[in-house]
């Protein structure tokens, strides 16, 4: 409300009602220049008197925000298990309140923004640990993720390759739009056959992609992986290692803890390589 203008300034006190139901009262000066015309200065008038102070003004921006926090939480949660469903994760690990193995999920929390290599044998908890920090995720921010086995990651890209209504190109630049890759079972608890050509050549443009940060994809890749694992992947391991090494964080789950310094490549492997 404007108590008085005086010298090109109107004097005004802060009307905003408080939550205790009284009403602001600070006082506030804001430019106003009477421009001759009646009916124009007294639209400026009214304008004024419905301005409320710089405080109260910051307080209704902090409500509005903590407002629209509080909705976002409820939109995240409420939309949590539609959202985990399209990510392709297993159903058995949707859902985990808690992780299954400490030790594996800290790790790949304390690392969650980069990409990873999760090496160890089966049921030490690289899945369910990685399942868990994604959902852990999910329920604070709206991300792009999805989970493919190796079986599923390459059958879905040679499909993109031989469909009328797919190709290569799309099928890149659709993981190129996620968050988080998940690449399961790279490596089987047999070891697995070496990759067919068109899985060689998927792997590589995915490792490829973290290594010359073409794309802002984060990858997690799990597998048994062991010394000479990648050797017998593909057909020549050394750019493979290189990119591992160099673009990835590695480490070895056992169930109760988690080794850094695990030679997971070929452990005769040279600087030249």
């Amino acid at each position: 409300m404007i108590r008085e203008i005086r010298d090109g300034n109107a004097f005004c006190i802060c009307r905003n009602m408080l939550a205790d139901g009284t009403e602001c009262g600070r006082e506030f000066v804001v430019p106003f220049q009477t421009c001759g015309d009646e009916g124009m200065d007294k639209i400026l008038h009214t304008s004024i008197n419905a301005l409320i102070c710089e405080q109260c003004r910051e307080k209704e921006a902090e409500d509005e925000r903590v407002r629209q926090g509080e909705e976002q939480k409820h939109i995240l949660a409420e939309s949590l298990s539609e959202r985990m469903e399209r990510t392709g994760i297993p159903p058995r690990f949707r859902a985990m309140d808690k992780p299954w193995t400490r030790p594996a999920a800290e790790w790949i929390f304390r690392h969650r923004n980069e990409s990873l290599l999760i090496a160890g044998e089966t049921g030490v908890g690289k899945t369910s640990s990685a399942c868990f920090v994604i959902r852990w995720m999910m329920r604070q921010q709206f991300l792009r993720v999805r989970y493919y086995t190796r079986q599923t990651l390459i059958a879905e890209f040679v499909q993109s390759k031989t469909s009328d209504n797919d190709n290569e190109l799309r099928f890149l630049h659709r993981l190129d739009q996620l968050d988080y890759l998940i690449i399961d079972e790279l490596i089987g608890k047999k070891g697995e056959a070496k990759l067919s050509p068109s899985g060689q050549e998927l792997l590589f443009n995915i490792v490829d992609g973290v290594y010359s940060w073409a794309r802002g994809t984060k990858v997690w890749i799990l597998g048994n992986f062991q010394a000479g694992s990648i050797d017998r992947l593909v057909d020549d391991p050394r750019p493979f290692r290189r990119r591992f090494q160099e673009s990835f964080r590695i480490a070895w789950f056992d169930g109760d803890s988690v080794d850094e310094s695990l030679k997971v490549f070929d452990e005769n492997q040279t600087e030249e390589d």
